[in-house]
């Protein structure tokens, strides 16, 4: 890992903060076919996903792409993005898992 998100060994805190995520990662909410988002509707995003690290972090969790959380879980913060990932482009489709399945039972 960078310097930007490191994990401190003694303590298991992210040193990273909401700035440096922003400057690390900012860039890549940036939609060339939408109208460019400002720094405080970036911020906005990224904030609550730097705190749900940090707390992953603090209770022991494995953000590592790849592993799992923990021992005792059977997924990872892959599993979260792609579920996210999902979710999203649902939304941005315009379609609902529930009206999807009305649709195919008629």
């Amino acid at each position: 890992m960078d310097d930007h998100h490191s994990e401190d060994a003694e303590s298991g805190r992210l040193s990273s903060t909401p700035e440096a995520l922003f400057d690390r990662y900012g860039h890549h909410l940036d939609d060339p076919d939408e109208p460019p988002l400002s720094e405080a509707q970036k911020m906005q995003i990224l904030v609550p996903l730097w705190i749900f690290m940090a707390g992953c972090v603090e209770h022991g969790l494995s953000l590592k792409s790849g592993d799992n959380f923990g021992a005792n879980f059977d997924c990872g913060i892959d599993d979260v993005l792609s579920s996210l990932e999902a979710k999203l482009a649902l939304r941005d489709a315009d379609v609902s898992p529930i009206t999807n399945n009305k649709e195919q039972n008629t």
